[in-house]
């Protein structure tokens, strides 16, 4: 499996907007894609996934 981390320059983190092109995006394969974020995993195809980890401006996530 390969991981790739991130750091989250947006002031506003990932709200409700760019998790919805995260989600949009990850949609568009067949393979599982988790989002990693303070030692949580969620299916990166999951609005409700993504928005639950409340990942803010400055955070490291792992994809």
């Amino acid at each position: 499996m390969e991981k790739k981390e991130y750091h989250v320059i947006a002031e506003t983190g990932i709200h409700a907007r760019p998790a919805t092109l995260l989600v949009q995006t990850a949609s568009k394969y067949s393979s599982d894609i988790q989002l990693e974020y303070k030692g949580k995993s969620v299916n990166l195809k999951s609005i409700m996934g993504v928005m639950s980890l409340g990942v803010g401006q400055g955070a490291d996530v792992v994809i």
